[in-house]
């Protein structure tokens, strides 16, 4: 909050900077029930599905393992779309995670910016490197598995920094009349 009053109104190349907080996605409940998939965020976008793989594995309880779905890479080579080899699982879990690969952000561009106070005592933004940042998915079969799983990987340490992982959640839709989420399911589906 407090870099928040610092930045806005501070001008910049003669640009003044309006500085506010993200609108903060909210959804039904009724919603958040039905998910099953979690979404990280922040990762390398050369980062391989096999490492990924291990570092999960290693760090989810037994009993969320057992109902790990597979992990997808959007990133990753676009010929296997980083689904699981079951038949079965193979067309539904592509259908789902195109639609959700839709409904992330595709290609998120990290960018290291660092305020400074400079010698004359006015604040001075260092540019550092702009590098692609990649995402994962992570899919379950219960939603039971996968909240176990969320509270195990939130915050690990992966190649040196904080894991940031949350639910994978639906692109927001507009809302009817009563406020509902519509989409692919219509509010008389959702229980």
């Amino acid at each position: 909050v407090q870099s928040l009053r610092k930045l806005s109104g501070f001008v910049f190349g003669g640009s003044t900077i309006v500085a506010y907080f993200a609108k903060k996605r909210s959804f039904d409940p009724r919603v958040l029930r039905k998910v099953k998939s979690l979404y990280i965020k922040g990762i390398r976008s050369t980062l391989t599905k096999p490492e990924l793989q291990n570092f999960i594995t290693m760090r989810i309880p037994p009993t969320s393992l057992e109902c790990l779905k597979n992990i997808v890479l959007p990133q990753e080579n676009s010929n296997n779309n980083g689904t699981s080899s079951s038949p079965a699982s193979k067309t539904n879990q592509t259908k789902k995670t195109n639609e959700q690969q839709s409904d992330q952000v595709q290609n998120q561009t990290k960018t290291d910016r660092i305020l400074t106070l400079g010698p004359d005592n006015r604040y001075i933004f260092s540019q550092g490197v702009s590098r692609p940042m990649g995402h994962a998915f992570i899919h379950f079969r219960c939603k039971e598995a996968a909240g176990v799983a969320l509270q195990s990987l939130d915050g690990q340490q992966f190649e040196g920094k904080p894991l940031h992982i949350e639910w994978a959640l639906p692109k927001d839709r507009d809302k009817d009349k009563d406020g509902i989420q519509n989409g692919s399911n219509s509010k008389d589906n959702i229980s």
